[in-house]
């Protein structure tokens, strides 16, 4: 049996198959990815999470699934890639806080390539600590909010809004951590 050792990346794709806009087949994705030669091409739910192996660096992986997009399914959409080891180290810095609790929704945010995180921190703004909490760590902004009051979040209101949300993809914490896992 032939075994790959590339190494192994999360590719995360911002703002697909949500409310019927950007859709994209999983299943036809991970053959064209395939064939394009990654290894080991697998997806986890509908909302445009790869994860894959490959030899090429992240710069020519980016170029590589913003091709396919354009020419497979007409999107020029953003495009967030992490290699497996990096995803794992933030995961190991998640703040106490972040994914305990029922009560609470546990988000990962990815700041895209080219975007300061603490520039988008100050433009969403202090967090409300009776209902948000926050904290940046490298490119990321772990994020835990009320699942009661989540309408009253600034943060919520803000990372969804136009001008903003362009520049970062949201993943939640059990999401994260089935990726993780494969």
């Amino acid at each position: 049996m032939l075994y790959y050792c590339g190494m192994r990346y999360i590719v995360l794709l911002r703002g697909i198959n949500i409310s019927g806009r950007n859709k994209v087949s999983m299943e036809k994705l991970r053959n064209i990815l395939s064939h394009e030669g990654y290894q080991d091409v697998k997806s986890y739910l509908n909302s445009g999470n790869i994860i894959l192996s490959s030899d090429d660096e992240k710069k020519e992986i980016y170029k590589s699934i913003r091709r396919v997009l354009k020419e497979n399914f007409d999107l020029d959409i953003e495009v967030m890639i992490i290699d497996k080891e990096t995803l794992c180290a933030i995961m190991k810095h998640a703040p106490k806080w972040w994914n305990d609790g029922k009560d609470k929704y546990h988000n990962l945010i990815f700041i895209l390539n080219g975007y300061n995180t603490e520039a988008i921190y100050e433009e969403i703004g202090m967090a409300d600590n009776d209902i948000d909490q926050v904290m940046i760590y490298d490119n990321v902004i772990f994020w835990s909010f009320d699942l009661k009051r989540y309408q009253k979040s600034l943060w919520w209101k803000k990372t969804a809004s136009k001008g903003l949300a362009e520049k970062l993809t949201i993943r939640n914490a059990n999401t994260l951590l089935k990726i993780i896992e494969m």
